[in-house]
């Protein structure tokens, strides 16, 4: 699930291949989507509340805009396997599949829907072996002043920061895994990561150091969401013991 950047829509998507577009005001379903696989992950583009940017899992970003009363959809191939991170900052999209780290320019045209895309750079892996598996949890770009940044988050490799100008990796956490989801604080300071064996972790994003630490009942060993509320200062958390939790940060 997705917020649009208003908060005035939900994104949804299930294994049945739609994706779903609700008003939260109305609670109606406003437009749906049904594709030739699944979606993995959306990202928003920031200028307009119509306009989302789908990772799907046979290698293709779909881009979807619509009105209330219509929905267009175009893809494109970006990758050899499931898109399974993407995200937006003005015209430079990352995205994630496995090995492949991917940055693109793109520009948005109306006349072509999914845009103009070339491939901007493909960015290192992680140090890994040959026969490793890699898998890319989160993706998300830091916009500080001059400084841009893209934070990149592992399942089974940590956390890496990389400067977006030069393409330098500037941190590199081993110690952070495993990580089944992760979200970034609005202000860009804090990480929130779900470890699928014990509960969730909050970090800062310019030190790496471990802010708080949030334990629950793990249950079955499975992916579960983690979400920043209340500007920052609170996390939500899934289990897989039918619980939904909420931690405040602060205290």
């Amino acid at each position: 699930i997705s917020f649009s950047p208003g908060a005035k829509y939900l994104a949804t998507a299930a294994t049945d291949n739609r994706i779903c577009i609700w008003e939260i005001a109305s609670r109606k379903l406003r437009s749906r989507y049904h594709g030739s696989s699944y979606a993995l992950c959306f990202a928003w583009v920031p200028e307009g509340e119509g306009h989302l940017l789908c990772g799907m899992l046979d290698g293709y970003v779909v881009s979807l805009t619509f009105t209330p009363r219509t929905i267009r959809a175009q893809g494109l191939v970006i990758h050899t396997s499931a898109v399974e991170a993407i995200a937006v900052l003005g015209s430079r999209v990352a995205s994630g599949s496995r090995r492949e780290l991917r940055v693109w320019d793109w520009r948005a045209d109306v006349t072509l829907k999914i845009g103009r895309w070339s491939l901007h750079r493909e960015l290192e892996e992680p140090p890994i072996g040959y026969q490793e598996e890699v898998s890319i949890a989160h993706l998300h770009w830091i916009a500080a002043a001059r400084l841009i940044r893209l934070v990149v988050v592992y399942v089974e490799h940590g956390v890496r920061v990389f400067d977006a100008r030069t393409w330098k990796c500037l941190q590199d956490r081993q110690d952070v895994k495993p990580i089944a989801r992760a979200d970034v604080s609005v202000d860009d300071g804090r990480l929130a990561i779900a470890n699928p064996l014990s509960g969730f972790g909050i970090y800062s994003l310019r030190s790496g150091d471990l802010i708080r630490a949030f334990g629950h009942e793990v249950g079955h060993k499975r992916a579960t969401p983690v979400k920043f509320i209340e500007s920052g200062k609170a996390i939500v958390g899934g289990t897989t013991v039918g619980e939904v939790n909420i931690w405040d940060i602060e205290t």
